[in-house]
């Protein structure tokens, strides 16, 4: 059984995932979520877009408040933050599936064009 993280722990880990994947999947410029959110919200769906506004709320209060070391509801957080990360899976899908066929396009032109000088080099006198 793991051991159970402060909640402190939990929203900034938490906060660091999303804010990676905004950086890495949709751009996202800033520093910190709150600034993140902003660059990307456009490309994302508001009902996202709500759910991380909230979680950042969340993770503010109990990072920057004095003498705030509970989130105020651990299983809302946990809960948005599985939400958002379903949303950002399914928004990452026809992405991986473009990759793919770019990869397989590729491919197939590397292993024609190598077929094609290995054919032509064995003709020439």
């Amino acid at each position: 059984m793991l051991p159970l993280i402060s909640d402190i722990e939990l929203a900034v880990q938490k906060s660091r995932t999303l804010e990676t994947r905004l950086e890495r999947e949709h751009g996202a410029k800033g520093e910190g979520l709150g600034q993140e959110i902003e660059s990307v919200e456009k490309k994302l769906p508001p009902e996202t877009v709500k759910q991380l506004k909230k979680v950042n709320k969340m993770r503010n209060e109990i990072v920057h408040e004095e003498g705030r070391n509970r989130l105020s509801s651990r299983r809302e957080f946990v809960q948005l933050c599985q939400e958002i990360e379903r949303s950002l899976n399914e928004l990452e899908k026809p992405r991986k599936a473009q990759a793919r066929k770019r990869r397989f396009l590729v491919t197939t032109f590397i292993i024609t064009a190598s077929a094609i000088i290995y054919f032509l080099s064995q003709n020439l006198p």
